[in-house]
């Protein structure tokens, strides 16, 4: 999977920033930065602890939807994991052959 389309959509989402408390602002932050190195899993997990500490906060639209791309990035890699090693298992499969006719 190509990660120019994931980082057009999650740039985009990362530069709508509200204005916000300074408290917030600092978890947000470290979750954009995980976000921007590629580390997902914390970015997730520092987006929902950010969206449990601060759910009214300006910045909570973007940073649940930010949470929800990520969400459904990583269940998408997931699953083509799952389908590579599920495909492997079948090219394993020793089906018998009909004999070809000449």
């Amino acid at each position: 999977m190509s990660s120019r389309p994931l980082t057009l959509v999650l740039g985009l989402l990362v530069s709508g920033c509200a204005m916000f408390s300074p408290q917030s602002s600092r978890l947000l932050a470290r979750a954009d930065e995980q976000l921007v190195v590629g580390q997902y899993r914390r970015a997730l997990g520092l987006y929902d602890e950010f969206l449990k500490a601060y759910p009214t906060d300006p910045a909570a639209p973007r940073a649940r939807a930010t949470r929800n791309v990520l969400d459904r990035l990583l269940s998408s890699q997931a699953e083509i994991e799952r389908l590579k090693v599920d495909l492997e298992r079948l090219r394993s499969i020793d089906l018998p052959r009909e004999p070809q006719k000449r």
